[in-house]
């Protein structure tokens, strides 16, 4: 069962950064297009319209490879049950309990993946957060095992389950 649902995971990730990429491939035509258009010419040395429009088509064009790319890491991802007393690592789906800066109680469900770390997936209340091994949350669970307690900032969790 855990396969499977980390399976569906990761389809619900994928429609998410292929939408996203979508997006910014059109948005960075778009900038190119804009930075070649002659009505940004520069009429004068001090005209810097087509120069800034250019490096907002460098960026977007940076972030659309940057996603094709977390595409390709999701695509090579092995999917695995954790056993007993695993150590945390990419692919692990996590069950965390603890509290916020607050002090009110806080469950969350984390999906550690290398690519679209930020985001949530699922519906409802099985919502589940993305986690990068390279994010705060992340860097505290990956190596860490059932049963032990991590903390990010002010804020301390226990590690319910793995798997």
């Amino acid at each position: 069962m855990s396969i499977q649902r980390k399976q569906a995971l990761v389809a619900a990730i994928r429609v998410e950064l292929e939408r996203e990429l979508s997006a910014i491939e059109r948005a960075a035509r778009d900038a190119w297009e804009g930075a070649t258009h002659e009505e940004n010419r520069p009429e004068h040395n001090k005209d810097m319209r087509s120069t800034e429009a250019s490096y907002v088509a460098i960026g977007q064009s940076a972030r659309a490879r940057e996603l094709a790319d977390d595409l390709a890491r999701l695509g090579a991802m092995k999917l695995v049950d954790w056993r007993a007393g695993t150590p945390i690592g990419v692919g692990a789906l996590v069950a965390i309990e603890g509290t916020d800066e607050r002090g009110n109680p806080q469950s969350l469900e984390v999906f550690i993946v290398n690519a679209g770390g930020g985001a949530s997936v699922g519906e409802g209340p099985a919502r589940v957060r993305v986690v990068s091994p390279k994010a705060p949350l992340g860097e505290a669970l990956v190596g860490a095992s059932e049963g032990e307690e991590v903390t990010v900032g002010p804020r301390r969790y226990e590690i319910v389950q793995v798997s």
